[in-house]
Parts: structure tokens; C-alpha cells; sequence
């Protein structure tokens, strides 16, 4: 870890490079029978196609085959946080992987049924948001950290964060909507994951950045009810 301290000037830094380790398991169901197919998340799986960007990207995931999955490039020592998500049977988990807890053996990931949430989307004024909701309003963490894009004033690195429908595709649609009471519904939510209410309308954005308006987790099969979320505008951006 590095301790800059300020008016001090360059200063020469070795960084020592390791090979990262795989860590391979298999996954189940609730019945204990192997789930053949199903996607994986995490900062450590990254789009190929992105060259050596190597951000993040929410629309890429990696995939169970035949029960098997494999997650690469893990460094010694530290926990790496996988999602996994069935989004047809709707089954999801989170694990913390590490190569000290594999320690050179397969790992048997158990997939439990996935929650969901409701919530009331309303305005300033506490009237309901009805239709098409700003694009990004909901998130899935994978990485800790401020909303991407927010003013932070702590000096932490962004979020690794994605919006809900980027990330599962199958049961939800392009845009977010709520009903004719502000009323919407988030039926596949992977247990144990950080998820996010941001407010990216203009009315914020050019004030103080996207505004984390509520943050929430899920637990097996529960659904959680989240009360009102205020945002500042009716229209999609």
C-alpha cells in the first residue's frame, strides 16, 4: 500500500508481478443435482474484447459449462466476491473465492432460490414516477465503492456497478418501468449482492453527480420492500 504524502516529490516504486492462480469448481441447485448452465460476475472476469482497457463491463459474464466453472487470474491472499445467477430457474449466490479456501481442490458452489424487492419510485413532491425510469436507477455492485461518476469527496475508487438490466437480460427488459402508482417490482435478485438506487437524472448531475438513493441486499427467496425512492425527474436519460 502506498503512503504519498504531499510536497514530498517522486518517488521510485518496485511492484513485484505474480502469476495469478485458477480456482475451478462445480455448481448445484437447492436439490443438490449440478445446475449445467448458469452466468458468473466478478472483477475478475473481463471482456476479452476489451483488450488491455481491462474495465469492467456488465454486459459480459462468464459462464458455467456442464456443472464446471473456472475463475482465473486470482491473486494469493485476498477474496475475490463471484455472483452467480441462473436467470431462468432464478437461482443466484454470492462467494467470496480465494485460493487459500480453494487450496488446490474443486469448490462445490450451491445456488439458492434469488430474492426480489418492491418499491415506490416518487418525486420531490412524493408523487409517483410513472413509465420508463432513468436509465441506471438500479445497479448491482460486484466491486465496493462510490457510485461511478459521483462526486466523492473520500478519495475511493468507484463502484465496479452495473445497471440491473445490462446484467440479466432474461427477466428484465432494456428500461426499468413503473406502474401507474410509481410502483415497480424487481423479481430476480441474486442473494447475498449489493444492489443500488441512483438518481443520474439532470436535476442531479449537475450539482453533485449520480445520488445513491438507496442501497440494499436480498436474502433466499425473501421479497424485501423498500418504501419510496425519491428521484428528481420523470423522464428517461
Amino acid at each position: 500500500m502506498l503512503d504519498l504524502k504531499p510536497g514530498v516529490g517522486s518517488q521510485e516504486v518496485d511492484i513485484v508481478l505474480r502469476r495469478g492462480a485458477t480456482v475451478t469448481g462445480q455448481v448445484v441447485g437447492p436439490d443438490g443435482q449440478p445446475v449445467l448452465d448458469a452466468w458468473i460476475f466478478s472483477r475478475a472476469i473481463l471482456d476479452p474484447r476489451r483488450g488491455s482497457v481491462g474495465s469492467w463491463d456488465a454486459g459480459y459474464h462468464g459462464n458455467v459449462h456442464n456443472g464446471r466453472f473456472q475463475v482465473h487470474g486470482l491473486a494469493a491472499h485476498i477474496e475475490v466476491p463471484v455472483y452467480f445467477l441462473e436467470p431462468k430457474r432464478k437461482l443466484g449466490v454470492v462467494v467470496n473465492l480465494s485460493v487459500e479456501w480453494a487450496a488446490g481442490v474443486p469448490v462445490t458452489v450451491r445456488l439458492e432460490p434469488c430474492g426480489a424487492a418492491r418499491a415506490r419510485v416518487v418525486d420531490p413532491d412524493g408523487k409517483p414516477v410513472v413509465g420508463s425510469l432513468p436509465r441506471g436507477i438500479v445497479t448491482m455492485v460486484v466491486t465496493p465503492g462510490p457510485p461511478v461518476r459521483a462526486r466523492d469527496q473520500t478519495g475511493l475508487i468507484a463502484a465496479d456497478e452495473g445497471r440491473l438490466n445490462l446484467i440479466d437480460t432474461v427477466n428484465y427488459e432494456t428500461e426499468l418501468v413503473s406502474d401507474a402508482q410509481g410502483r415497480l417490482t424487481l423479481p430476480v435478485l441474486i442473494p447475498g449482492a449489493t444492489y443500488r438506487f441512483v438518481d443520474h437524472t439532470m436535476a442531479v448531475r449537475g450539482k453533485t453527480g449520480p445520488q445513491l438513493r438507496k442501497e440494499f441486499t436480498v436474502k433466499p427467496g425473501e421479497t424485501l420492500d423498500l418504501g419510496d425512492i425519491v428521484i428528481e425527474k420523470t423522464q428517461a436519460q
